[in-house]
């Protein structure tokens, strides 16, 4: 009886303290919001805004501009650590300007777990692969 009920409580302590580091580590997910990052125009294009949502529900979205329209792709993302997350593209999308959009042409890679690395340097940036996003909200 003694056993089973240390058994018990070591049980409740483990789910408790598995709870509390599941709602501490979602709330403190330095990605979740809206991310914005612009590559300057280049002899080889124009300037390109491209935006990234990391959502609590460990979703996200990539938004591009492009020439003609602009690419959305969405997927899945975890964290790893402190500094980086694994994420997977479900689906990927183009959108040209006047027209409905389409699966992206471009070659994809759905479904392939990809690592990211990332650095907070403040509020209001953060460093994804050596490219820096500002957040938006």
């Amino acid at each position: 009886m003694k056993k089973k009920r240390l058994l018990l409580k070591t049980l409740a302590v483990a789910i408790f303290s598995g709870l509390s580091l599941v709602a501490v580590q979602a709330w403190s997910n330095p990605l979740i919001g809206s991310w914005e990052h612009t590559e300057p125009a280049t002899p080889q294009g124009p300037q390109s805004t491209m935006k990234l949502i990391f959502t609590d529900d460990g979703t996200f979205e990539y938004d591009a501009a492009i020439a003609s329209g602009f690419t959305v792709s969405k997927g899945v993302y975890q964290l790893k650590s402190d500094s980086s997350f694994v994420s997977e593209i479900k689906s990927s999308m183009m959108c040209a300007a006047g027209s409905p959009c389409m699966p992206n042409p471009m070659p994809v890679q759905y479904n392939v777990p990809t690592t990211g690395n990332f650095q907070v340097q403040d509020q209001g940036h953060l460093i994804i692969d050596n490219v820096t996003w500002t957040r938006i909200n």
